[in-house]
């Protein structure tokens, strides 16, 4: 059976929704589907037309998504802080002229999103699509083509809430809730797929009549790492340091880094303590900056490529994580993967992160949004040093996390979707 996954930017250099869409598909062909993709095109990096076994097809973007694919390319051009500006204007000022019907933004891409999916299903005959939610605007294309095509299965996954925190801070529950949205998704699809931790919205009263629509799962990226078998490259840091590895999205604001900063230079430098950075985002001429001044204490590494990241991360010694908001980091479930102990810097009273890294025995949570003693270095001191007696055991980890493996969201979506 052939299986469509409509995603946004992909790879070789993925957004982070990509990346858990990956993994189901990886899982998918592994069990014998042929899949394919339909991603928003980076006219920026090379154009592929096939990623570890999945058929690529794109779909070019409206102008303020090019204009942020351009920026996070070239994130030291001169010409990339004037995109970020253009991109951002027009999303504030058409998001404001459209606030009723967010996070809707483009009348255009949508329909063309469909009209791409009409094509693609006359040439393959696809016997079902899964929607990445997000982006909005590939769910919508989706949903439009299954109206228009009511015998096609249609999954939506939602890789986490709908919801967009400044407009719940500025304008409260007027446009902050998108339940008219996911009331027309529910109308039209045949499953939607929520996250663990967003399962207390879908018990609401007004979700009874597309209950059997509705199916809990989590981010699909736990799974055990075990490159001593996998991983032909040596060991890239210079030891005996201690090396702390920060991997993902630079953007300042869900991901701000000064408190990290700040909280791993007040430790003792003993042993020899090293932050590396592996990313790309608005922050990455702040960490530069402080690499100029720590004399080695802080490294940025910029952008790396997925595969070469793997073992960045399966070497490291701690790893490092960031979130002031209220949204899910992928990241997370990664990390976990690893068995290495991990300090996470919460910015946020409902970050949602924080309820799987309590289960995680190697795990320390810093919550910054604490107006004092959020900086407890002995404290942290303490932990660390106890960390070579805490065990994580592998069985034990994929019983907690088993609605985190891709198998069980791929089981769940064959299942729903009778395929």
């Amino acid at each position: 059976m052939k299986i469509l996954f409509v995603t946004d930017k992909y790879f070789p250099k993925p957004f982070a929704n990509a990346v858990c869409a990956q993994d189901m598909i990886e899982h998918f062909i592994k069990i014998g589907y042929e899949v394919h993709v339909l991603a928003f095109q980076d006219g920026y990096t090379e154009k592929i037309s096939n990623w570890k076994g999945a058929i690529v097809h794109t779909i070019k973007p409206d102008y303020r998504l090019q204009l942020y694919y351009y920026a996070d390319n070239f994130p030291n051009n001169s010409n990339s802080k004037l995109a970020t500006k253009i991109a951002s204007f027009l999303s504030k000022s058409k998001g404001f002229l459209l606030m009723p019907m967010q996070p809707f933004y483009s009348i255009s891409f949508p329909i063309r999103i469909k009209k791409k999916l009409d094509a693609l299903h006359q040439q393959f005959d696809f016997g079902a699509i899964v929607a990445m939610y997000h982006p909005f605007d590939g769910t919508l294309g989706a949903t439009l083509f299954k109206r228009q095509n009511p015998k096609i299965p249609l999954a939506i996954y939602n890789v986490d809430t709908m919801e967009k925190p400044a407009l719940k801070k500025y304008f409260g529950g007027i446009f902050a809730d998108f339940f008219r949205w996911e009331k027309f998704f529910l109308g039209h699809c045949d499953a939607y797929f929520f996250m663990q931790s967003r399962s207390e919205r879908y018990k609401q009263n007004r979700f009874l009549p597309w209950s059997e629509k509705l199916f809990e799962v989590d981010l699909p990226r736990f799974s055990i790492q075990d490159y001593q078998i996998n991983c032909l490259q040596d060991d890239p840091y210079d030891r005996p340091a201690e090396h702390w590895v920060y991997a993902g999205s630079l953007n300042e604001h869900d991901y701000p880094v000064s408190d990290l900063i700040e909280f791993f230079l007040s430790l003792p430098d003993y042993p020899k303590r090293v932050l590396h950075f592996y990313g790309r985002g608005s922050q990455l001429e702040k960490i530069q900056l402080a690499e100029k001044s720590t004399a080695g204490r802080i490294i940025a590494h910029g952008y790396t490529e997925f595969e070469q990241l793997k073992a960045r991360l399966f070497y490291a010694d701690v790893l490092v994580s960031v979130k002031y908001s209220n949204q899910i980091s992928a990241k997370t479930f990664e990390y976990l993967s690893y068995r290495k102990p991990i300090v996470h810097f919460s910015g946020h009273p409902e970050d949602p992160n924080v309820s799987y890294l309590t289960k995680y025995p190697k795990s320390y949570v810093v919550k910054t949004y604490l107006k004092t003693n959020w900086n407890d270095c002995a404290d942290f001191l303490q932990w660390m040093g106890e960390q070579k007696n805490v065990q994580c055991d592998v069985d034990m980890l994929c019983q907690i996390y088993q609605k985190n493996t891709p198998a069980y969201s791929v089981e769940a979506i064959i299942k729903k979707l009778k395929i």
